[in-house]
């Protein structure tokens, strides 16, 4: 935020956002495996800090990490909010910790846009379709889709066999690595790249993971687990542009990686061929979930998610506007949290520049 914020309005800002969106109030029944709307949940109070106190990164990051670590799936809480001041450049931080279960990137956009909406005094629109009617959606998919089958069944029948060459190079220790991007070279990346075959990003991105795979595993066909927004348009009688919960997305790609023995367009003919694989994806892989199910070994273990330009909305040269703080904001995921991936590569673009997070137990 560039400038400090009164702190009582922030919190009856954030009491309206909390009150607008019903995720707020999501809990989980593991008796059943449902997921439900619990009436009584309250809304956190907003945690407080004067950075002026903290000695160094590490003592932020301390702090930052003790305010999400009482998420409960059952009883609550879900999310934490905070209000950082006290920067020496006059700006402020309104911290944000969400369990996964309520909110998608797509949401966060949402929540962001709302809460400059409320707190500068404008109101925000009607509320549209709840989450709890796109469930119902999505459950009664395959009986309308079942025609899917076929071609998810032909997408995994081989996936075994790729899941067991990744197994073969992986370790039980977990490395880091990021790969970013300047601001030029995203730029090019997103209004540049796509004239040469009519591509969008993602064409182009897991074209690099292909052939990157492929130079790593030996093999030119391997499969990932590919995550998308999930907000596809399967029903008219929904509107969800506005409702902030987990939509995510999780669907197989079988990735072909050309190679160089005679090949004389290796890049060219990989994303040409990635391409047409992605367009052939029945609703953006909407119905996997549904139809085949997230069962052991029915998902490959390479996990990519782009979550796209995280400040799309906002103007980089207007100072005045909120944006989102590209920082850290404390451990998010809990070192006992344990992942059957063997790489996740996670991606954004904050603040006109592309970066993407890697973990994997090669």
């Amino acid at each position: 935020v560039p400038n400090v914020l009164d702190i009582e309005q922030l919190q009856r800002t954030l009491q309206t956002l909390l009150e607008y969106h019903d995720a707020f109030r999501l809990r989980y029944n593991t008796n059943n495996n449902t997921q439900y709307y619990d009436d009584k949940a309250k809304a956190p109070a907003l945690k407080l800090l004067d950075v002026s106190n903290i000695a160094s990164e590490n003592e932020l990051d301390a702090v930052l990490t003790s305010w999400q670590n009482d998420f409960d799936l059952e009883k609550g809480p879900l999310c934490s909010i905070g209000y950082l001041h006290g920067f020496k450049d006059n700006t402020s931080r309104i911290f944000f910790a969400l369990h996964h279960l309520i909110v998608d990137t797509v949401s966060w956009r949402i929540l962001i846009e709302d809460l400059e909406k409320i707190y500068k005094g404008g109101s925000i629109d009607l509320k549209v379709s709840s989450y709890r009617q796109w469930v119902h959606e999505v459950k009664n998919y395959p009986s309308s889709h079942e025609d899917e089958l076929p071609y998810w069944h032909n997408v995994i029948s081989d996936l075994e066999r790729s899941n067991k060459t990744l197994e073969a190079f992986a370790t039980p220790l977990k490395s880091h690595a990021t790969i970013s991007f300047d601001e030029e070279l995203t730029s090019k990346l997103l209004k540049d790249s796509s004239k040469a075959y009519n591509t969008e990003i993602n064409d182009l991105l897991l074209s690099a993971l292909s052939l990157a795979l492929s130079e790593v595993l030996g093999n030119t066909v391997n499969h990932i687990t590919l995550e998308g927004h999930g907000r596809e348009e399967i029903s008219q009688k929904l509107d969800i542009t506005r409702t902030v919960g987990w939509f995510t997305t999780m669907f197989p790609v079988r990735l072909t990686a050309y190679n160089n023995n005679g090949e004389e367009n290796v890049l060219g003919d990989t994303i040409k061929c990635t391409k047409e694989l992605l367009r052939q994806v029945p609703n953006k892989g909407i119905g996997y979930g549904s139809l085949v199910g997230y069962h052991d070994n029915t998902l490959p273990k390479i996990s990519f998610n782009y979550l796209g330009q995280l400040d799309q909305a906002k103007n980089h040269n207007d100072k005045s506007m909120w944006s989102v703080a590209s920082e850290s904001s404390g451990l998010w995921i809990d070192d006992d949290n344990k992942d059957k991936n063997i790489i996740d590569i996670n991606g954004s673009i904050i603040n006109g520049k592309l970066k993407f997070d890697i973990v994997s137990n090669l």
